[in-house]
């Protein structure tokens, strides 16, 4: 890692999940390693659960002994770490060695250990405006109908075991129901659909492309609105998405919005960042406060 001229980052405590990435763990011990090589110090502390996360990252940021909070796991850790860090000026760090790790590639973090630790030290940090369901924090999306049921059956020690193979006996179990049927307003528009992804970033489960139209830097959301009626229909945007295609599907429409009410339906559940933490009705609008996130730096 060579310096930047900007002042370095040498303090890091790092927030690992436990039960997160046990097929990735060692990016975590290579990333490590490659920090303290260029000088840095660490602590990493475990934790399991999104109040573990922030009551923990709370802490480091009263301490103010770090340059950096360091998220290790996957999009449902960066949510707890992110949750204790709003507001503040002490920035947020990710190591991906989760599943899907949709904020890491976001910011280009998806590299090797050297790439990563030298990000985490030079890397600028900027402001990134949040959404909020309910109150509930989130940074990559929000999804409400299919994909949380899907995590809702998903098993979640298999998923440790084997990753995103996982997904696929839920994934196949939900595409035999019938469609769920939501009823949103958006921006004070009425919408009918059976799946809704609120995103704040382009990428959904990794690397596949949601839209094109935004980053994780833009204000507001779009929401991707999927009007599938059929077992037969719902196959087919799924089998849009890892296309890079979705957008353009006849089914799916895409706004750009501020605000999103999901309205009472019954047992209609809702995903924050990978993790089924609600249901209808919801209210969906920006976050108040921003997070400091370190992103990649520039080449060259």
């Amino acid at each position: 890692m060579q310096p930047r001229d900007a002042r370095p980052r040498t303090r890091f405590l790092i927030i690992h999940n436990r039960i997160a990435g046990m097929r990735r763990r060692w990016l975590l011990g290579q990333v490590c390693r490659e920090l303290e090589r260029a000088g840095a110090e660490l602590s990493v502390v475990p934790a399991d659960s999104f109040e573990a996360d922030r009551t923990l990252a709370q802490k480091a940021v009263q301490s103010g002994a770090w340059h950096a909070i360091v998220a290790a796991g996957g999009d449902s850790t960066v949510r707890g770490v992110g949750a204790g860090l709003l507001g503040g000026s002490v920035p947020l760090g990710i190591i991906p060695i989760g599943t899907g790790n949709v904020l890491a590639h976001e910011i280009g973090f998806c590299s090797g250990p050297r790439s990563i630790a030298r990000n985490l030290m030079y890397g600028p940090s900027t402001p990134v405006q949040g959404g909020e369901a309910n109150g509930a924090c989130f940074f990559a999306m929000a999804g409400a109908g299919f994909d949380a049921r899907v995590l809702a059956r998903l098993d979640l020690g298999w998923k440790r075991r084997v990753g995103k193979l996982a997904y696929a006996w839920p994934l196949l179990g939900e595409l035999a129901r019938r469609p769920d049927g939501i009823e949103v307003e958006i921006d004070g528009q009425t919408y009918r659909c059976c799946w809704l992804i609120v995103a704040k970033a382009s990428r959904y489960g990794g690397p596949f492309r949601l839209t094109r139209q935004r980053t994780v830097h833009d204000e507001g959301f779009h929401a991707v609105i999927i009007r599938a009626r059929s077992r037969t229909a719902l196959v087919g945007v799924v089998l849009a998405l890892p296309t890079g295609c979705l957008e353009a599907h006849p089914l799916v429409t895409v706004v750009r919005c501020r605000h999103v009410a999901i309205r009472p339906q019954p047992a209609l559940l809702v995903q924050l960042d990978g993790e089924v933490v609600a249901t209808a009705p919801v209210e969906i609008v920006p976050a108040e406060q921003p997070l400091q996130l370190i992103v990649a730096a520039a080449r060259g």
